[in-house]
């Protein structure tokens, strides 16, 4: 990191990190694979940062955490596959509330959705794999016309749920 963010590195954490800043950042990455940690500096590399990342975001970044701005962006733009934190992402999203018209409740929703999945992450929990897209826009099922005589069945129940009563056979229901 000190190569990375030169003296801003430095002046914060030292050359050679000691005390509780390097207690921090090992509790930060404890049980991370080194292939985890690659990912995480390849991750603050991309974002180009001129600060580094707080532990905890760093630790994130490491197990594949997207940022906020990433999550909103492949709910309006989608790919080909939903990666596996969007499929848990989405099994979060109270859609009601995502879907209210009301741009607080959206929010909400969309804030604990991303909370509630970077915390499975965060606890080491298995992520669902990834899934494409396709399968899971499935063409809407066409409607077939039923026959006169279901159709008219269905009415002759429906007016006795309603105790109502049904015009002779062949006549016409005006309003």
């Amino acid at each position: 990191m000190a190569h990375m963010f030169g003296n801003t590195w430095v002046r914060q954490y030292g050359v050679d990190p000691a005390g509780s800043a390097a207690d921090t950042w090992s509790s930060a990455l404890a049980g991370l694979l080194p292939e985890q940690i690659a990912i995480g500096l390849q991750a603050t590399l991309a974002l180009g940062l001129e600060w580094p990342p707080s532990a905890p975001r760093f630790r994130a970044m490491c197990m594949g955490i997207p940022s906020m701005a990433a999550v909103r962006h492949e709910m309006v733009h989608p790919g080909d596959e939903r990666s596996p934190f969007m499929r848990q992402f989405w099994s979060y999203l109270n859609t009601a509330e995502y879907q209210s018209g009301d741009e607080y409740r959206c929010e909400r929703a969309v804030t604990e959705a991303y909370e509630l999945t970077c915390d499975y992450v965060m606890r080491g929990k298995q992520l669902p794999p990834a899934m494409s897209v396709m399968l899971e826009r499935q063409k809407p099922i066409k409607p077939k016309r039923a026959s006169e005589e279901t159709a008219r069945a269905a009415l002759a129940n429906l007016a006795a749920m309603l105790a109502i009563q049904t015009p002779a056979s062949g006549q016409q229901v005006t309003a």
